[in-house]
């Protein structure tokens, strides 16, 4: 062979070369995979409370196959914290749909994704839904006290409670006392009962309140207001004399009395907590024909600066061996409900 004809045919072997390379690309393009094409959205609002159902919905589509039937789709939750929950598989129907019911555990935003994994023949797909809001619910929160109106210096056990039970939240519960600007008195979790209590002393009425912060599933909230009203405590006492006699103070008669207001029988009293330059009054009665008669009742008699006041009883001659008594009473204002002294007894020798 001339060496021009080697050449032809080295040039036609590798043209058969390049031809058969050819022909398996052809072949390769002819095996390509068929497509996917899914969907989901969200029916009805896409807003709605915690625990609400929420249902979900889409199709899947294949390239050879509009609506097929029996598929898996795999749905995905995206949590508020971007963590995910994998929803039970849901198997397509006819046309291709799919559905699935859903409940939102707690508040704040969620999306839904809806994945088809593809198989041999068909590529696989996936598709997001819409945002959902999930709003927190509404928890009542009442205020209580073991009591309405106690004494000076008692205690009240006062109970926040929500409505709903337990929570992972926390309730604040306020106070204001009479004149004074609103402050904490203490904050703490709710037991199983979902109530909160404290137990403190009081000098003065008070106005309660509670809050509760809120948790996973509620939004916070407010109580309304309790009102808690204190009496004042008043003490009074006899001053002076010299003895005494089932159950009386006595007093030596003092002609100084009636003449000068010297010597009298005296009484004296105080009101906690100070109520500087408010008025006390005082009344006297005497056991006259076998009851007891009023005698008279004082006009305003201010308190001193330590929140006391002493009265003078001046009487006769005549007075002598009539039994009398006498007591006190501050009449309250907004910081003290009124209260009244016990009687005390005297009688003048």
């Amino acid at each position: 062979m001339s060496r021009n004809s080697y050449i032809r045919i080295a040039v036609l072997v590798l043209a058969m070369t390049v031809v058969a390379g050819l022909g398996g690309a052809a072949a390769a393009s002819a095996a390509t995979t068929e497509t996917s094409s899914i969907s989901i959205s969200i029916l009805g609002s896409t807003t709605v409370s915690v625990g609400d159902q929420v249902n979900v919905s889409g199709f899947l589509t294949l390239s050879d196959d509009a609506g097929p039937v029996g598929v898996t789709v795999h749905i995905t939750r995206t949590n508020p914290d971007q963590t995910q929950t994998q929803l039970p598989d849901q198997q397509t129907a006819f046309g291709g749909e799919y559905s699935l019911a859903d409940r939102p555990p707690v508040k704040g935003v969620y999306t839904y994704t809806a994945t088809y994994d593809g198989d041999a023949v068909h590529s696989g797909s996936a598709a997001t839904s819409d945002p959902l809001t999930a709003l927190g619910l509404v928890d009542s929160l009442t205020v209580h006290a073991s009591a309405l109106f106690i004494r000076n210096g008692g205690t009240v056990t006062v109970t926040a409670k929500l409505g709903d039970g337990a929570s992972s939240g926390t309730i604040s519960i306020w106070r204001t006392p009479s004149g004074f600007s609103k402050t904490l008195v203490a904050t703490g979790t709710p037991n199983a009962a979902g109530a909160f209590a404290v137990s403190l002393a009081l000098a003065r009425t008070n106005t309660f309140s509670a809050t509760f912060s809120g948790d996973d599933t509620h939004i916070p909230s407010s109580s309304a207001t309790l009102r808690v009203v204190v009496k004042a405590k008043v003490t009074g006492a006899m001053l002076g004399g010299y003895a005494r006699s089932g159950g009386y103070r006595l007093y030596h008669y003092n002609a100084n009395c009636p003449a000068r207001h010297l010597g009298c029988v005296t009484y004296h009293t105080s009101v906690s907590p100070n109520h500087h330059a408010q008025c006390v009054y005082f009344q006297l009665q005497a056991r006259v024909g076998g009851r007891w008669r009023v005698l008279g009742t004082s006009n305003c008699v201010h308190l001193t600066a330590r929140s006391q006041a002493t009265i003078r009883i001046v009487y006769t001659a005549s007075a002598r061996g009539i039994p009398f008594r006498i007591n006190s009473t501050f009449r309250g204002d907004r910081a003290n409900a009124g209260a009244t002294t016990p009687w005390a007894y005297f009688k003048v020798t």
